[in-house]
């Protein structure tokens, strides 16, 4: 009796090994650095894009905090900030608020047959204020620069792979400071 029962012990042993069942893998976390590149959608803008990212435990998911530094490739809409999000340990939902002043500087001269001509022009940086002269050849020129703050928030939307080094996704802004085309891209940051 004790030799059947042995043997049955060890077919359901042997069953249950081989039943073909698989484990899932765990999730990774992201706590660390990453860097990468991003791209937006219509061409215009790209650079390289690092986080330091610090995740904080939770049920099935994690807070996740830290910083986003953007270099661009000439023009960007988007700039340095903290994010704060979540990550189940297969994707990363990030939010960073996005700030900075535009500023409009038009340029009216007027020729001495009261002619005139004008010239408007958006810059990361002015001045403002108006500024009257007359030219060497006698026209009068007068520029007035204007400041607009713009404001919004990119987010960021990331699939976690390569066991967690590995972020690559999409972002999207809302708000004033980027347009529809400027606004949205891919980004792919591998931890450093």
């Amino acid at each position: 009796m004790k030799n059947l029962a042995l043997t049955l012990a060890m077919a359901a042993l042997l069953a249950a090994c081989s039943s073909g069942s698989t484990v899932s893998p765990l999730p990774s976390t992201t706590n660390s650095q990453f860097s990468g590149t991003y791209q937006n959608l219509n061409n215009t803008q790209s650079g390289t894009v690092r986080m330091d990212l610090v995740e904080t435990d939770g049920d099935g998911t994690s807070a996740v905090s830290g910083n986003i530094i953007f270099t661009a490739n000439g023009n960007n809409c988007l700039n340095n900030g903290q994010v704060t999000g979540t990550s189940n340990g297969f994707n990363i939902s990030l939010t960073a608020p996005i700030t900075r002043d535009e500023y409009t500087i038009t340029t009216t001269i007027t020729r001495s047959d009261n002619s005139a001509s004008v010239s408007v022009r958006t810059s990361s940086t002015g001045t403002v204020g108006t500024v009257s002269r007359v030219n060497a050849n006698g026209d009068s020129e007068q520029v007035v620069t204007q400041v607009a703050s713009l404001s919004g928030n990119i987010n960021i939307q990331l699939a976690i792979s390569n066991n967690g080094n590995t972020l690559s996704g999409t972002y999207t802004t809302d708000g004033n400071v980027c347009s529809n085309q400027t606004g949205t891209g891919d980004m792919t940051l591998n931890r450093i």
